[in-house]
């Protein structure tokens, strides 16, 4: 895979058909998926980041503590991979406007409240779910280091 997938590629049976966006981890991209025959996102991590082992990891276990979730406001995860070394998630594509662009604009919608409860609610929840995860794995250490 090139640092940048060319539109029309294909990653596993995804086949890129336009770029969404780009962040501070990689980029975003609308893709089709040829076995269940259903638009999805494709997240990326940027080839950079690729090549750190720490990075490819939190980028992992972002798609596994998202996927461990079943809320209707928050994003399901369908599917992780690589490709050529660089990680992916595929998601569920969310059709809309950016919660950026509605800001930034200054609007003061009742849209835009539930957006803005949305993102506390997935804050709260994932940080949740990352302390019962923590939970979890000091008490499993506590257990090995008892016998």
């Amino acid at each position: 895979m090139t640092e940048t997938p060319i539109i029309n590629s294909t990653i596993s049976h995804y086949r890129i058909v336009s770029k969404l966006g780009a962040g501070g981890m990689g980029e975003v991209y609308r893709a089709h998926d040829e076995r269940l025959g259903r638009d999805v996102a494709i997240k990326i991590l940027s080839a950079d980041l690729a090549k750190g082992e720490d990075r490819s990891r939190r980028f992992e276990q972002e798609a596994r503590a998202t996927s461990a979730l079943n809320h209707p406001n928050i994003l399901s995860v369908y599917d992780i991979g690589a490709q050529e070394d660089s990680p992916y998630i595929v998601a569920e594509l969310l059709e809309g406007e950016e919660l950026r662009d509605v800001l930034n604009e200054g609007r003061k919608s009742r849209d835009c409240s539930r957006q803005r409860v949305k993102i506390a609610l997935t804050a709260s929840v994932t940080d949740a779910a990352a302390r019962e995860h923590l939970y979890w794995k000091a008490r499993l250490l506590i257990s090995k280091v008892a016998l």
